[in-house]
């Protein structure tokens, strides 16, 4: 049965509109609707434009096929960052990955998976370019691999961006290795939680290397809050201003969270809606602003994109841990109730399946399967809801807020638009 709590009904400066959860479909609000809606009045032609076939909005079969391997190339990080979860996983930290348990794990995926003409392969830690070595090994292993497995490699790495010298910057530029640098706003902040293991803050080494490398190539930011009165605009503005290409935000999410939510969940929404309006008027100057929480969710409201799940993990996105074992996430690694195989007995795919059939949007909780963002959001992150419930089915409460005010923001921002450019969206290039 359908229900009212799929629909968003909102106000802009141009009209009223609604949002359907079912069809992803904005819809300017008239009496007709308000008739269909509350006074019961039968009207087909709505009922199939707000609520679609309900019988098509379920759960997608589950389909195994393979787009990414996120390796763990070191445990170990030359950063003693305040928040990090690999603390509470109680990580070794000195383990490294081997190339050849790598290459024959890769081989065994592309033997038992479904793929497509590209496999990205992310690089990630600790700190990955702490083992440089086995990036460069690996790169040129698996260049030897396209032929025989019919597919190309595409590399990706996050770093936090204290371990460039000339030599990477080099081999980054040349097998064209897309990056994200990990980074918390203003010196002043960032010193605070990103800290050298000697106590010294990183930002100025951080913010010299960007200047650097972003004379050839895109660098996007990635940027943790862990003040909920940040201001977001003086944050974009400085870190495009020191260089990087796009900043994406996202709120802190550790099991010793200092945030009360209810007292500061008001503040969090001031600071977004000021950054929509920062964004609607850019983007009104024909200025492209590289601010991809609310980019991203532009791209999917003019594309009526729904999605079940809030990432690709498990979804054609595997990782791999240092010692071989296939976790949930990163964010998981050494989290033995998160593991889904290892390298020794290959992918336990029917644990996958269940996994993925499982936390859809439509099967994980009622908060998600009765909330009208649903499909725009694909539900919380795993490790978010880990934190605050020991599980990954229920809702994280801050990270819920935080998405579905971004989401409200970028409905927002897209009712405001000229159809012109609302049209520029399909062809805005990621960060």
């Amino acid at each position: 049965m359908e229900q009212l709590s799929k629909i968003y009904s909102f106000e802009s400066d141009k009209n009223q509109y609604i949002y359907s959860g079912y069809t992803g479909l904005l819809i300017e609000n008239n009496s007709r609707i308000r008739d269909f809606l509350f006074n019961n009045k039968e009207d087909n032609e709505l009922k199939n434009y707000i609520y679609g076939n309900t019988s098509k909005n379920k759960q997608m079969p589950y389909e195994s096929f393979l787009s990414s391997i996120t390796v763990f190339c070191t445990n170990f990080c030359n950063l003693s960052c305040s928040y990090c979860y690999h603390k509470e996983n109680n990580f070794t930290f000195s383990e490294n990955m081997n190339v050849g348990l790598f290459i024959e794990t890769v081989e065994y995926m592309l033997q038992n998976m479904k793929y497509g003409e590209y496999v990205n392969i992310f690089f990630f830690g600790g700190e990955p370019l702490l083992n440089f070595s086995f990036i460069k090994e690996s790169v040129s292993l698996l260049e030897n691999l396209e032929e025989k497995y019919s597919t190309k490699f595409t590399y990706s790495l996050t770093t936090n961006g204290t371990v460039f010298r000339d030599e990477i910057i080099d081999f980054i530029l040349e097998k064209q290795i897309g990056l994200m640098i990990s980074i918390d706003g203003k010196k002043e902040v960032h010193d605070k939680t990103r800290k050298f293991i000697n106590g010294k803050g990183s930002y100025d080494t951080i913010i010299k290397n960007v200047q650097e490398i972003s004379k050839y190539m895109r660098v996007p930011a990635r940027v943790t809050i862990t003040d909920l009165n940040t201001d977001l605009i003086e944050l974009y503005e400085e870190l495009i201003e020191k260089g990087f290409s796009s900043v994406t935000i996202a709120v802190v999410s550790t099991k010793d969270n200092k945030f009360d939510f209810e007292a500061e969940k008001e503040t969090l929404s001031i600071r977004l809606r000021e950054m929509a309006d920062y964004t609607f008027k850019k983007l009104s100057n024909k200025e492209l602003i590289p601010f991809t929480n609310y980019a991203n969710s532009l791209k999917k409201i003019h594309k009526g994109l729904k999605s079940y799940h809030p990432c690709s993990s498990l979804k054609g996105s595997y990782t791999l841990s240092a010692k071989g074992d296939f976790y949930l996430c990163h964010r998981f690694n050494n989290l033995d109730e998160y593991t889904f195989g290892n390298f020794a007995n290959g992918l336990d795919k029917k644990r996958v399946e269940d996994f993925v059939i499982n936390h859809s949007i439509v099967n994980r909780n009622n908060s998600c399967s009765n909330c009208w963002a649903a499909s725009l959001c694909g539900g919380l992150c795993y490790h978010a809801a880990y934190t605050e419930n020991n599980n990954t089915r229920d809702i994280n409460n801050l990270e819920c807020f935080f998405n579905k005010e971004v989401i409200k923001n970028s409905l927002y921002i897209y009712s405001l638009l000229d159809e012109e450019i609302r049209e520029t969206i399909d062809n805005w290039e990621r960060g």
